[in-house]
């Protein structure tokens, strides 16, 4: 894990930046997953 520029990240914020990552991540997925599809 990468620390984030040495900054503290209150409970809060580092909730949402799980939030967001997994968020980020599905649209990776679902994309990828679209592409595959659509070239079959």
């Amino acid at each position: 894990m990468a620390k984030p520029c040495g900054v503290r990240l209150s409970g809060e914020a580092r909730k949402q930046v799980e939030v967001f990552r997994q968020n980020l991540f599905q649209e990776d997925l679902s994309f990828l997953i679209y592409k595959s599809w659509t070239q079959l």
